[in-house]
């Protein structure tokens, strides 16, 4: 019984920092995986940029509801 306990706290855990795990994410794309000096030489493709809209739109929507998620979250991880 302790083990699923902890897999609950795992998910519960990985599902509060959403955003900021989508940050690392977006950081990774622009400096890690070289999309920086991609964007800044020749531009990104259609799908990229799709993508890095996509990540900073949901990175945006988890600060501003931070509380709705959280609570969306809790009842997530109560179901579980």
């Amino acid at each position: 019984m302790k083990q699923s306990k902890t897999w609950v706290n795992i998910v519960r855990f990985i599902l509060y920092n959403a955003k900021w795990i989508m940050l690392v994410i977006l950081l990774l794309n622009l400096f890690a995986f070289g999309y920086w000096e991609k964007m800044s030489e020749r531009g990104l493709g259609d799908e990229e940029t799709l993508w890095g809209a996509v990540i900073v739109i949901v990175m945006v929507l988890f600060f501003v509801f931070d509380k709705a998620w959280k609570r969306v979250c809790n009842k997530i991880c109560d179901a579980l």
